[in-house]
């Protein structure tokens, strides 16, 4: 990933965003890892959870950018904390730090928002737009294609199961338009277990000095800042390795236009439904026109096609 520069710089015109990015990433440190963390329970590779407790002095740290959207979720978190408390709901126990010895977990509570003689952990999440209209329960958290998306309702699983509590909730906030929006979470007795199960195996594999199998998903391993860890068990496991520079090349291009490719893709969704069964409208310079179309009903024959996913796995950077 590319950081923003400023356009020109000069001695009376100093690199002010260039400045900002290295205070960014002077504030990048890694710390000791000795317990399981609530936000980390969801992930679904135990390789990682391991690693992150047992070689966490290894793991390559993120970039400036990223910890750039990380103060930006900060920020959020505080607007969404005074959002509620502005339309007089109680806003309580705000970063709490809780500890589940047996488990080995730790981790801290966003708040607790008491309403009517009832408490309702909170966790504050901020999602880019099309993110935040997709995503309407924790079912679709679940099934997200977006494995850090997968991670949310384990984490706030783990509060309600060690509070005694059966309800919670996610107030998630659109980057975009900074409209909340809030999902019900009641707790999953079936999903907790399955969570408490995969931490014990993560404290029998520390305690053990050993490393369990690997995921075979390469859309977790993207970005990991343990892939470098893993690499050399990826590539012996690689059917074909080739080093054909046009190849990366397009690789590399393909990489670039990404994210590009999204936001256009969002958009356009977002403008489809504003102007659905509108015939012409003229917006500044534009002029949008629609039709009634028919789509004729087919049915399409069995047939079989190879699926390719490309993923980058050097550490610490993500890819599509």
């Amino acid at each position: 990933m590319t950081s923003a520069t400023s356009s020109s710089s000069s001695p009376d015109r100093p690199d002010i965003v260039g400045a900002v990015y290295e205070a960014k990433r002077g504030r990048i440190k890694g710390h000791p890892q000795h317990t399981n963390r609530a936000s980390d329970a969801g992930h679904p590779c135990e390789r990682y959870l391991v690693l992150g407790r047992t070689r966490w002095q290894e793991k390559v740290l993120h970039g400036p950018e990223l910890e750039l959207i990380f103060e930006g979720g900060r920020l959020i978190e505080e607007m969404a904390l005074a959002q509620l408390r502005g339309a007089g709901f109680e806003v309580t126990e705000q970063q709490r730090a809780f500890e589940w010895p047996a488990l080995q977990l730790t981790g801290h509570l966003d708040c607790v928002l008491r309403v009517n003689g009832n408490a309702y952990p909170v966790e504050v999440k901020g999602f880019a737009h099309h993110s935040w209209q997709a995503v309407n329960s924790v079912e679709d958290m679940l099934s997200s294609s977006r494995p850090w998306m997968r991670r949310y309702p384990a984490q706030l699983t783990m509060y309600l199961l060690n509070s005694g509590r059966e309800c919670g909730l996610f107030y998630l906030v659109s980057k975009q338009t900074y409209a909340p929006k809030v999902i019900w979470v009641d707790l999953d007795y079936d999903y907790a277990e399955e969570i408490c199960r995969k931490l014990e195996r993560v404290n029998e594999h520390v305690a053990a000095g050993t490393l369990p199998d690997p995921i075979q998903d390469p859309a977790v391993c993207e970005g990991c800042g343990f892939v470098h860890i893993c690499l050399p068990e990826i590539k012996r496991q690689a059917l074909e390795i080739t080093d054909d520079p046009r190849i990366e090349e397009l690789l590399a291009r393909r990489e670039e236009l990404q994210a590009a490719r999204h936001e256009y893709e969002a958009i356009d969704r977002e403008l489809k439904k504003v102007f659905d069964g509108r015939e012409k409208v003229v917006v500044g310079d534009w002029l949008i026109t629609g039709t009634e179309m028919h789509r004729r009903g087919y049915t399409v024959a069995d047939s079989t096609y190879w699926q390719s996913k490309i993923v980058r796995l050097s550490p610490g950077q993500t890819g599509t």
